[in-house]
């Protein structure tokens, strides 16, 4: 029976040390990520709308803020590909060509203000 309690205590420390250390290792740390639905754009002002389901399936508006270096790709199916690393290889676009209904992924830069990476998923009307 005592044996039994060390052991659910062990294995509690390990659990919270894993959770810890994943935590401490989080991809977002080095920038956020949006995934979500344009609602509009203003290239000329860099700013995007975008139609997000966030936390705890709360749906909310984001404005996202686009650095004038952003860069802009879209990410297609190959049905053709035998690389399952290059199943959806990106294709350089401009921003002009985004319209309100594409689905894109946005990474933030490091300091969370500005866009530096955006991915169309799906286009609008696909």
């Amino acid at each position: 029976m005592m044996r039994m309690r060390v052991m659910a205590g062990v294995m509690a420390c390990c659990a919270v040390a894993t959770l810890a250390l994943g935590m401490m290792a989080s991809p977002s740390e080095a920038g956020e990520r949006h995934a979500g639905t344009v609602l509009s754009i203003d290239p000329d002002g860099r700013l995007l709308m975008l139609d997000e389901m966030g936390a705890n399936a709360v749906r909310r508006t984001q404005a996202i803020r686009l650095s004038p270096s952003v860069t802009v790709l879209r990410s297609e199916r190959d049905v053709f590909a035998v690389d399952f690393d290059k199943l959806y290889p990106t294709v350089p676009m401009e921003l002009s060509d985004l319209r309100p209904g594409d689905f894109v992924v946005i990474e933030m830069g490091d300091n969370r203000a500005e866009a530096t990476r955006l991915v169309v998923t799906l286009t609008a009307g696909s």
